[in-house]
């Protein structure tokens, strides 16, 4: 099953904070995808909304995330993901490898784009596959007049041929109040897969309620505690963030609970202590895991999980790292290599696209469909330093999203258009 449950942003942070296991780079390509996809899936259906969210608001950004797991009483290397950031688009970029067998294996990596609006405008996310990162899904958000969510096109693939294709569509009936609705068309196992739902979120007394309903018989609840819905597109945090919830299905006239995450935070509610995830089970609830947070001048520094099945143990950790980033870093500098966004976008069926480089070399601008597959070269030639524009008919190629990607030297960036007819 796939998720049916409220949007939330960054995927694959959800997965890495929570999926730290070893896989083994030997697996079919198309399995591991399908077991990565699955899993953060199925948390998304469950109601999880844990994300790292770096901390824009002062000096100090996540680095690395390295995950270790616990074998016969000693920790060992399981992954790392390691983060950089920019002022310009990408703003924020992670790529995890997994460490097995004495090696370190890139696995993915993820792309943040933010607006004017400092509101997410897009993520990108990728597989890394023979040799070189595959463009495997992405997340576009759209906002009305007033910077409200309006709209989330989701698509990308699980494995082979099989892919997900969802809307979700809201409306602002009230500043507490938004109704949404789901689409989803997919090919599963080589199946078609049609699902169609509706619900409504309200912010109330400092919690986001969401109730949900599809065409299937599905009907549950979720409440996310001291949280609102404007963090799923806010990418700037204080704090690294858990997010307490408790969900439940409608059954038998009523909400059945089904499980829940309850996060304690010191007395000044400024950083996590312990956690706790519980699944309803036999009228009672039952614990699933355990987490305990350490910090290191101030800063979230280790995450340690125990986590429970029947009588064995998992115990896993997150040993955070950070760095300043000031104006002076040289991350953060402007490099002079620059991708605008096309101009007109959407666009039918010709469009500018602008783009600058600091010195003589040779320039590709390829367009990409969603599925990854080359449509074209657009230029590939010596170009001199300084600005430059061409022009780019799609006459030929059907309606939808497109991407555009240049590549000068070490620098690549891509960006997404609409083409419209």
């Amino acid at each position: 099953m796939k998720k049916r449950i409220l949007y939330v942003a960054m995927l694959s942070f959800v997965y890495v904070t929570v999926n730290a296991q070893v896989f083994n780079p030997a697996d079919n390509h198309s399995t591991l995808k399908e077991r990565k996809q699955q899993k953060i899936l199925s948390l998304l259906k469950k109601g999880y909304a844990t994300s790292y969210k770096t901390k824009h608001t002062t000096e100090s950004k996540i680095d690395s995330i390295t995950f270790e797991i616990q074998v016969d009483g000693e920790w060992q290397l399981s992954s790392v993901v390691n983060f950089s950031y920019s002022e310009e688009n990408p703003q924020e970029t992670s790529s995890m490898k997994i460490f097995y067998d004495g090696n370190w294996t890139p696995i993915q990596k993820n792309e943040l784009y933010v607006n004017s609006e400092n509101r997410i405008d897009s993520t990108l996310d990728y597989e890394y596959f023979e040799g070189e990162y595959v463009l495997t899904g992405y997340e576009k958000f759209f906002y009305d007049s007033e910077q409200r969510l309006d709209s989330v096109h989701n698509y990308g693939f699980y494995a082979d041929d099989d892919f997900y294709d969802e809307y979700y569509v809201f409306t602002h009936s009230s500043a507490d109040s938004i109704l949404f609705t789901y689409n989803y068309n997919g090919l599963e196992f080589g199946a078609a897969v049609t699902e169609t739902g509706q619900g409504y979120l309200i912010n109330r007394d400092s919690n986001l309620y969401q109730f949900f309903e599809n065409n299937i018989g599905t009907k549950s609840r979720a409440i996310y505690f001291d949280y609102s819905f404007d963090e799923l597109v806010n990418p700037a945090n204080d704090i690294t963030m858990y997010v307490s919830f408790e969900y439940a299905e409608w059954s038998n006239d009523d909400y059945i609970p089904v499980e829940k995450s309850t996060f304690v935070y010191n007395e000044d509610v400024t950083q996590l202590v312990s956690g706790k995830d519980q699944m309803f089970m036999n009228g009672s609830w039952e614990d699933i895991t355990d987490y305990i947070f350490n910090y290191n001048n101030n800063l979230l520094s280790v995450v340690e999980t125990t986590e429970y099945d029947g009588d064995d143990l998992y115990k896993s950790r997150q040993l955070i790292s950070y760095k300043n980033i000031t104006s002076n870093d040289q991350e953060l500098k402007l490099t002079g290599y620059k991708l605008s966004q096309n101009y007109p976008n959407p666009f039918n069926p010709n469009t500018i696209i602008k783009y600058s480089i600091p010195v003589s070399s040779n320039v590709s601008i390829e367009i990409y469909n969603m599925l990854g597959q080359k449509m074209s070269t657009i230029l590939n030639e010596f170009k001199k330093e300084g600005p430059h524009e061409i022009k780019f008919d799609a006459s030929s190629l059907p309606s939808g999203v497109y991407m555009y990607r240049l590549k000068a030297d070490a620098f690549v960036e891509t960006k997404l258009m609409t083409l419209i007819k």
